[in-house]
């Protein structure tokens, strides 16, 4: 599965297969609402695109398709399959939400059911009797899509299932881990009295690196891209060579240890860091480019994560601003106020649009020439 950077769809609720939160399209200071609409439910996962269509879902499984004025292009209620539980995804012409009781596939082109894989809890596995009590088929999400087009979900007890995008069959299983990055399972175990990392290559689920030693408490968030895989946890940043599992670099991040961990973002010469501060580290050497702390609250909202383009870094100071940083010097260019009588997701950069969401509404800005 060959990675671009350049990719603009944002097939995962957050990013593309390889989490890189990077978007093709520079989004210029000052924003410019160009339509709103509300949603009807609350929205409780994040938007995903393709091309110059949105996609949201709401809690109730309906599934809403936009083009880029914000006309609806068709809204499906065909997901009968009891609570949300991850999605939307997007793989080639088909649109992808776990729900408790299944995982139903939908057509990008009129939102038509075309399978349903019911959730059978491990059914084909050996599991026990309280195992399978435990167990959920797709329990930790939607997690990509192979190059034989196979839908990748992991479950509770983290079993990854491969299903054929076409029909829903499943066609192979494995015990893998708990996250998908590309074309590589993560697993963590205790090793000496050490975290460890394994890295499974899930075209062929042969194990494709050597268990990696790292330091306690790192893994928790992943991002990749020419031939590198990024980690981070509570107080480190890990840098890998994905081939191999060789350590590239490790930089203490003690200082930014927080409750929620540190937020990444990846292009093909840096990593972006976020917790109370947004940095800069050199994707080769680790080496610290820039830090940014808020010039007025001193102090960035640690919840919300990080989008990059070609000239920046987009990120939410708090919940109700939103600002872009010039990447190479790490000084802010644009900030602007959304209204504070609403709470709001994490900001999508979709096409050439901006993307902020809350319970009840979607807005899109564009950008200023």
């Amino acid at each position: 599965m060959k990675r671009t950077i350049q990719n603009s769809d944002w097939c995962l609720p957050g990013s593309d297969q390889y989490r890189t939160c990077y978007t093709p399209s520079d989004i210029k200071f000052p924003l410019v609402l160009e339509w709103q609409t509300r949603h009807r439910g609350k929205l409780p996962m994040p938007l995903v695109g393709k091309g110059n269509t949105v996609y949201s879902v709401n809690g109730r499984g309906r599934v809403t398709a936009f083009d880029m004025s914000g006309a609806e292009l068709w809204t499906s209620d065909s997901i009968k399959a009891g609570s949300l539980m991850s999605g939307p995804a997007i793989f080639r012409d088909r649109i992808l939400v776990a729900c408790s009781q299944a995982l139903c596939c939908l057509s990008t082109k009129d939102g038509s059911l075309l399978w349903r894989a019911p959730n059978q809890s491990g059914e084909d596995l050996n599991l026990t009797e309280l195992q399978r009590e435990l167990e959920h088929d797709f329990g930790l999400g939607i997690q990509g899509c192979t190059q034989q087009d196979e839908v990748a979900v992991v479950s509770r007890l983290q079993y990854c299932r491969f299903l054929d995008l076409a029909t829903g069959k499943l066609v192979r299983s494995a015990r893998l881990g708990m996250d998908i990055c590309g074309q590589y399972a993560i697993d963590t175990t205790d090793h000496e009295n050490r975290l460890s990392l394994i890295l499974h290559d899930i075209e062929t689920l042969d194990e494709f690196a050597h268990t990696v030693p790292l330091p306690e408490d790192t893994y928790a968030n992943v991002v990749g891209t020419s031939g590198v895989l990024c980690f981070s946890g509570a107080d480190r940043t890990v840098c890998i060579e994905s081939a191999s599992g060789k350590v590239i670099w490790s930089v203490d991040q003690t200082e930014l240890v927080l409750s929620s961990g540190l937020r990444l973002a990846i292009d093909d010469v840096s990593l972006y860091v976020k917790s109370e501060v947004v940095q800069c580290h050199d994707l080769r050497t680790g080496q610290l480019r820039w830090r940014l702390r808020h010039a007025e609250h001193g102090v960035y909202d640690s919840k919300y994560g990080l989008v990059v383009s070609p000239s920046y870094v987009y990120t939410r100071p708090t919940w109700y601003q939103l600002e872009a940083v010039d990447k190479e010097k790490g000084e802010p260019v644009g900030q602007m106020e959304l209204p504070k009588d609403a709470r709001y997701s994490s900001l999508r950069i979709i096409g050439n649009r901006l993307f902020v969401t809350d319970e009840n509404w979607i807005y899109c800005f564009m950008g200023t020439e």
